[in-house]
């Protein structure tokens, strides 16, 4: 009896750090330079392409501030930074559960966010 062996590629995971949708953006234009996508690769690329909204270092300056000037963790100023809400119902969907923030800090934070964000066209 013949027994077909399944080859598998072995993964070993050489780095975790969050990224921003604008630097998986810029990873897999990069990596796209150099050949060939894989199907997820290609998939990935299509979403941030389609969805990210900002570049790099201004994303990246936005969660500095988020996370510098209002205590906001890391995992959650990028969520906000890659969703970039504009109003304050939309930004507490983010926040809501982390520490307590006052109204005038949510109606500073959104503004930051929109002095950042690209216009929108209607």
């Amino acid at each position: 009896m013949h027994i077909l062996g399944v080859l598998r590629m072995v993964r070993k995971i050489l780095d975790r750090r969050l990224l921003l949708q604008s630097e998986v953006k810029d990873l897999l234009e990069q990596r796209e330079k150099r050949g060939e996508l894989t199907y997820t690769q290609r998939v990935t690329l299509d979403y941030v392409l389609r969805f990210s909204k900002l570049p790099t270092e201004k994303a990246k300056e936005l969660a500095s501030i988020l996370t510098g000037k209002f205590g906001i963790d890391s995992e959650t100023a990028y969520q906000v930074v890659n969703v970039l809400p504009t109003t304050v119902e939309e930004l507490s969907v983010f926040l809501g559960g982390l520490k307590l923030f006052s109204d005038e800090d949510l109606t500073k934070i959104v503004e930051i966010i929109k002095s950042y964000a690209p216009a929108q066209s209607s």
